[in-house]
């Protein structure tokens, strides 16, 4: 393997120690993966009181992006509870939800200042800028997040154990992974938390096309043997 083709974070959600990495800081494209913390401050909007989420989003014609199943389900022009975008978002990972999600958050430079507050990492300027990059350090914090406030994400973690279950991470071995994935292009990538014995999270960004699927699926057969052995 070309070592700079991929990056990792392995995070013991016990102790919160990250014991094994490789490249974590560096940013990758993230594809899909870009539409788990938006849906999180989404979430925390709605604990905070801030939104309800029967609060109805507009689905205006820059947000539509064509494949979806929000496009299948609905008319451009409509409004749709916020409830139903987060759902779509995350179950089918759905493009114009997650471009409803950020506009309707303030726009894709808004959502990524917010985000960035998940980790007590600075991030560089690619970090934020309108190119969709993120880093697997930076993701093992949104992890972390997840799992210590099991209640206020329920629902991300119900709807990311539909999304997924039996490929990216669990491509090599099928344990109970709550994960997000996102395929852009050549790179291939899935975060994501095991809470099938002993809790670990494990976030992966590769730039190697289908092959990345088995890159990421042997590393969490690696992680999971040894964090349950």
């Amino acid at each position: 393997l070309d070592a700079s083709m991929v990056s990792y974070a392995i995070q013991d959600l016990q102790t919160g120690k990250i014991t094994g990495a490789a490249n974590m800081d560096e940013n990758f494209i993230a594809g899909s993966v870009y539409k788990l913390p938006l849906c999180m401050l989404w979430y925390d909007r709605i604990d905070q009181g801030l939104v309800s989420a029967s609060q109805p989003l507009y689905y205006s014609e820059s947000c539509n992006e064509p494949g979806g199943q929000i496009e299948k389900d609905f008319q451009i022009g409509s409004y749709i509870p916020l409830s139903t975008v987060l759902a779509y978002t995350l179950i089918y990972s759905d493009n114009a939800g997650g471009h409803i999600l950020f506009e309707s958050f303030g726009g894709w430079t808004e959502y990524k200042k917010q985000a960035a507050n998940y980790s007590s990492h600075p991030q560089n300027e690619e970090f934020f800028s309108l190119s969709n990059y993120l880093n697997a350090q930076y993701m093992c914090d949104v992890m972390k997040r997840i799992y210590d406030n099991q209640e206020l994400y329920k629902d991300v973690i119900e709807y990311l154990r539909i999304a997924s279950p039996d490929d990216y991470l669990n491509h090599t071995i099928q344990v109970d992974m709550v994960q997000k994935v996102g395929w852009c292009e050549n790179f291939v990538n899935s975060c994501g938390l095991s809470l099938n014995g002993h809790p670990y999270s494990l976030c992966v960004f590769t730039a190697y096309n289908n092959y990345g699927l088995t890159v990421m699926g042997d590393i969490n057969q690696i992680c999971y043997n040894y964090f349950n052995q």
